[in-house]
């Protein structure tokens, strides 16, 4: 009997040690603010040694990098509970919700600090996590009750592909500049802001977002796969994206301001994505929103394509990486036009 309760209290220990260490996600995301708060300091410092300044500016806008990169990690390595990845998954989407929260609270004429709000916010997590935080099995969903929504996720993403395609491609036409930029955009917008297109189009990526919040949460409450998680994370960073976007731009900037959502829009003109201390959010909003986008849909491809040449994996596994470094490269280029660079 003493053994037994010796063991329990171990086991017991051990769980709330797990408790504690699948906190370290809260910490991490919360810090986000400051990584970027930091690159604008540097950048807005006149120093005699530029190499020291430019050195320590990469070194921080880095770090706001790694924060989504340890979120998938902490979810693939983290402690085996269900909340407490669901957590590592949402410091994936670190980027995106700080740019929601901030045009959220531009919106609401907030006097509150954007950086208390999001203290708060994750903190709130926490506490929740700490809370709620149950050990689980290593089940297997409902193959069947999947599958259902991964058809009809997987379907409705083709129409919403064809529109962020032809965006994304938008975006590379900003390296000629503004007005080219803007001129290929005014194409586009003969055809999706057609008054009978464009209402159709909103429903189709809510309908993305929903359905793949549902797949996420049943996904989360288990390990899976390194390509699975990979997907699971670029799509819920994804849903956080959209949601921030739709509201910027028909919300915020259709109705709130009242001004057109283009290339000046987009960008924060007139300081521009680096050297203005809001809109530096921006930076690494878009750069992994394009990546995501990509890299989502080359890896539902994968899936697709595993499905139906199943011997061929390790090649269908080449040009996934292939495709993944090209996502790379693209949401490189994208922001560089967006950040200024011009050819």
């Amino acid at each position: 009997m003493q053994g037994e309760s010796t063991i329990s209290s171990i086991t017991t220990q051990s769980a709330h040690i797990s408790r504690v260490w699948g906190l370290i996600p809260v910490f991490i995301a919360a810090a986000y603010p400051l990584f970027l708060q930091g690159f604008h300091s540097v950048i807005s410092t006149s120093g005699k040694d530029e190499i020291s300044f430019t050195t320590t500016a990469i070194i921080l806008l880095g770090a706001a990098f790694i924060v989504p990169i340890f979120g998938l990690i902490f979810a693939m390595k983290g402690p085996d509970f269900a909340n407490t990845r669901r957590l590592a998954y949402m410091v994936v989407t670190t980027p995106a919700l700080y740019t929601l929260l901030g045009t959220l609270q531009g919106m609401a004429q907030s006097p509150i600090p954007d950086e208390l709000i999001w203290y708060v916010l994750w903190f709130s997590f926490g506490i929740l996590v700490i809370l709620n935080a149950k050990e689980i099995k290593n089940k297997p969903s409902d193959p069947e009750f999947t599958a259902y929504w991964k058809v009809i996720h997987g379907l409705s993403a083709t129409l919403v592909s064809i529109f962020i395609l032809f965006h994304m491609a938008n975006h590379f036409f900003s390296l000629k500049g503004a007005d080219t930029y803007n001129a290929v955009m005014e194409l586009g917008e003969k055809v999706y802001r057609n008054p009978f297109v464009e209402p159709i189009l909103v429903i189709f990526f809510f309908f993305q977002i929903l359905t793949g919040i549902q797949l996420m949460w049943r996904w989360s409450t288990r390990s899976v796969p390194f390509y699975q998680s990979f997907q699971v994370a670029s799509g819920i960073y994804l849903a956080v994206f959209l949601l921030s976007h739709l509201n910027a731009v028909f919300i915020y900037a259709r109705i709130y301001l009242n001004i057109p959502s283009d290339f000046a829009f987009a960008s924060g003109a007139p300081t521009g994505i680096i050297h203005d201390s809001w809109n530096i959010r921006l930076f690494p909003y878009y750069t992994l929103g394009v990546f995501f986008a990509l890299c989502h849909l080359m890896t539902g491809i994968r899936t697709v394509a595993l499905v139906k040449y199943k011997s061929h994996r390790s090649a269908i596994d080449r040009v996934w990486t292939v495709m993944i470094l090209v996502s790379g490269i693209a949401s490189g280029i994208i922001i560089a036009g967006m950040s200024g660079l011009r050819i």
